[in-house]
């Protein structure tokens, strides 16, 4: 038997404070270690960065029996 899909992703503007609550005051040092890694992107590209792999890690914990590899595309 196959395991029910997950529900749909949140996606898009309003999903950016929830995302960002679940790293409360720590999203700005992660942030920061991904601008010491990446010098040359932008400061809004590093806070998407960060967004985009929390949404990963949480949607990884949620659904622990689906396998899931993270995008190379994020546009």
């Amino acid at each position: 038997m196959t395991p029910a899909m997950p529900p749909a992703p949140v996606s898009g503007p309003e999903s950016v404070p929830r995302v960002r609550a679940l790293l409360g005051d720590a999203f700005d040092s992660v942030r920061a270690t991904v601008a010491d890694n990446n010098p040359d992107i932008s400061y809004k590209v590093r806070g998407h960065i960060v967004d985009e792999a929390v949404k990963f890690v949480a949607t990884a914990a949620r659904f622990p029996q689906w396998c899931v590899v993270p995008s190379r595309s994020w546009t």
